[in-house]
């Protein structure tokens, strides 16, 4: 059976340095891709940071448009009511021309005619109210004389 060659010591120191070497380039290799995992991991947090700001301008501007929506509304409304008040106001000054119309043509009635009037119902009520109280009374004496 052959033998295999043992390494001598010249060998040895060799194969330890390569392998220190690689070592050592594979931890520098390490450190670079843990740079660079930390530099991924910082992109990452600034994109979700964005990504959070984006939804937060979103739900605001979304909201905006709500508000925005509202007050159309009730600018439509208002004008709405607006047109309402403008045929209104309309309506009243014709009404107005109308009366002014009226009390060329006739004269309007004074407030002493008014309480002239007023004092002639009130005294035609009296009286009416005076004459049913005296036929009640002749009433009552035309029974009381017949029970008699």
């Amino acid at each position: 059976m052959a033998r295999k060659p043992r390494m001598n010591l010249k060998h040895w120191k060799m194969t330890a340095e390569l392998l220190r070497i690689r070592l050592e380039e594979s931890q520098q290799m390490i450190k670079e891709l843990q740079g660079v995992a930390e530099s991924r991991w910082t992109e990452i947090m600034q994109l979700r940071e964005k990504c959070e700001k984006t939804e937060l301008l979103q739900s605001l501007f979304d909201a905006e448009c709500n508000v925005v929506a509202s007050v159309r509304k009730e600018n439509d409304d208002l004008r709405v009511q607006l047109n309402g008040i403008a045929e209104r106001e309309a309506t009243i000054a014709r009404l107005k021309e109308r009366i002014a119309e009226l009390e060329k043509i006739v004269p309007p009635i004074s407030d002493s005619l008014i309480s002239d009037y007023e004092q002639q119902r009130i005294e035609d009520r009296a009286e009416l109210a005076y004459q049913k109280q005296r036929a009640d009374v002749a009433v009552r004496i035309l029974i009381d004389a017949l029970r008699a």
